[in-house]
């Protein structure tokens, strides 16, 4: 190798070895410096010729992040045939650099191409044009290895070669090439400053940071208390993971679902509070916490027989003949029948007993073997007692569940519900809509809900019965929980706007109760409902 080559190793050595490169804020200048390793032979078919060495030194500018320019002085003895050896070429290029590849460690890959002028043996000249490419090894501080690979075309015959290059690459401070701009005067170069136009602080970027929490206040939900980065700069004291200013319970650990409260059980049925539709009764987790006295899998909140046994269609009362007609209400208990018939068989004769012949049926004789007159509901008149009907439907007040309201005995003397009122309920379980996944009701849901708020405010005397319905889409437990939270959106709507709690009663039974296929779309939309049923307590 050629002392030159040695001379750059050195000079190399002395550079890295220079710790006051090692500065922070950098300037768009830098050199280059490399050896050189050259080829003739291969290139012009000229199978005598081996390789050959050289020098480079190079300024540097970086014009943009896309863009770098590139001045190489090139000293370099090439053997180019067998009659022109140890030739002294002398060159000085203007190359571009592209950079094409970047990584977060600082290694840098480019494409380079250009344009040389080159002196041989200090006699003749020719023009050569570089293309290739090389990469940025970062080698600590403003330092870099580099290595490139050029292929030179000449105008010159026999001229074109090969050049490998490998040495040192390095950017001066800023200090030492011009004055640092800092436009907010806060001491962090514009460079490095994410807010120049704004003083801060270098932890925050050079962007202000009120609390000190090393959070900018720009993206600081809490600018004047110091935070934590992953609760956006908000504290999170009990470290449940919930930022102080949305958790309810900031001094006790909880959970997110809870809105950072811990999960509370008051009856302690095993269902948190937040899930459960009876919170302060224990239950079952298939009713969503609500009891089952009588265990007929009809939750007592909708249970109007609670201590007796029934099946869901008769809304959990006792049906002895199985046609769907509640025994208390069906006038042959023991006989399949139609409604049209109070319960009994179209073929089948109506028996109409009074046991204590009073002219009383004893269906709606309240002391069927005592003697009685119909103002005491067939019972004994009592002369120190003013029987009253309010009404004047034949029902005395006491005895009647709608006293200001005219009905017949058969519906507790309360009016019956007409046709119309039947199809309105019927109708709103179909049309209240919530958003997606969520128990929110949509605006066009409210005419909805208005309509059935109408009713109950004219029907005083009955009771409301809501329930939630899904399809069998996801998860089990979350489609009760949903059905029962849109079931008590409803109830909500309705008692904010007058309606006694104790006049309504809600519940969620997920995909438990389908009313039609749930393998069509059609049938899975009709499953995803929410009843309304009236009836007297």
């Amino acid at each position: 190798m050629n002392k030159p080559v040695y001379y750059l190793l050195i000079c190399c050595m002395i550079l890295f070895a220079n710790p006051t490169w090692a500065q922070t804020e950098l300037s768009p200048h830098g050199g280059a410096a490399k050896v050189l390793f050259l080829d003739h032979g291969m290139v012009n078919e000229v199978d005598s010729v081996g390789f050959s060495n050289g020098i480079e030194l190079a300024y540097l500018r970086k014009i943009s992040n896309h863009f770098n320019l590139a001045i190489p002085l090139k000293v370099s003895v090439a053997d180019i045939g067998a009659k022109l050896n140890n030739r002294t070429l002398v060159s000085l290029d203007a190359v571009a650099q592209v950079p094409f590849l970047r990584t977060a460690k600082g290694l840098s890959a480019y494409g380079m191409g250009g344009v040389g002028f080159v002196v041989e043996n200090f006699e003749e000249s020719n023009i050569q044009v570089p293309i290739g490419a090389g990469i940025y090894i970062p080698a600590g501080g403003n330092s870099s290895i580099n290595i490139q690979g050029e292929y030179r075309f000449s105008t010159q015959e026999l001229r074109n070669n090969l050049q490998l290059g490998v040495g040192y690459a390095f950017r001066i401070p800023k200090g030492l090439g011009g004055k640092i701009k800092d436009r907010d005067k806060d001491g962090i170069p514009d460079e490095q400053d994410v807010c120049p136009d704004k003083k801060g602080v270098i932890t925050a970027k050079g962007c202000p940071d009120q609390d000190g929490d090393g959070i900018d206040d720009l993206n600081d939900q809490c600018i004047d208390v110091p935070g934590l980065m992953d609760m956006n700069g908000c504290p999170d004291g009990d470290g449940d993971g919930v930022a102080d200013n949305f958790d309810d319970c900031p001094e006790e650990a909880g959970s997110v679902i809870n809105k950072g409260c811990p999960t509370k059980d008051m009856d302690g049925d095993g269902i948190s509070d937040k899930e459960d539709a009876c919170p302060d009764v224990p239950g079952l987790t298939k009713l969503a916490g609500c009891p089952d006295s009588d265990l007929d899998g009809v939750a007592d909140t909708d249970d109007e027989c609670p201590n007796l046994a029934g099946p869901r269609e008769t809304f959990g009362c006792p049906d002895k003949d199985g046609d769907g007609i509640a025994d208390k209400e069906d006038k042959c208990p023991d006989l399949a029948g139609t409604k049209e018939k109070g319960g009994c068989p179209k073929s089948a004769p109506v028996i109409l007993k009074d046991s204590d012949n009073d002219g009383i049926l004893d269906r709606d004789d309240k002391c069927p073997t005592t003697y009685g007159v119909a103002e005491n509901g067939g019972c004994p008149a009592t002369p120190t007692v003013t029987l009253k009907d309010t009404d004047n439907d034949g029902i005395l007040d006491r005895d009647d569940r709608c006293p200001t309201s005219a009905g017949p005995s058969s519906n507790g003397g309360c009016p019956e519900i007409t046709q119309e009122v039947r199809t309105v309920l019927a109708a709103a379980a179909s049309n209240i809509q919530f958003e997606t996944g969520s128990n929110t009701l949509l605006i066009s849901s409210y005419p909805v809900m208005d309509q059935v708020l109408t009713i109950m405010r004219q029907h005083p005397g009955y009771s409301l019965s809501i329930s939630g319905h899904t399809d069998n889409v996801g998860n089990d437990n979350n489609n009760m929980n949903l059905s029962n939270n849109r079931a008590m959106t409803c109830f909500n709507y309705l008692r904010d706007r007058g309606i006694d709690v104790s006049r309504m009663t809600f519940a969620g039974y997920g995909e438990t109760r389908p009313v039609a296929d749930n393998n069509s779309p059609e049938g899975r939309a009709m499953n995803r409902r929410v009843e309304f049923r009236l009836f007297v307590k």
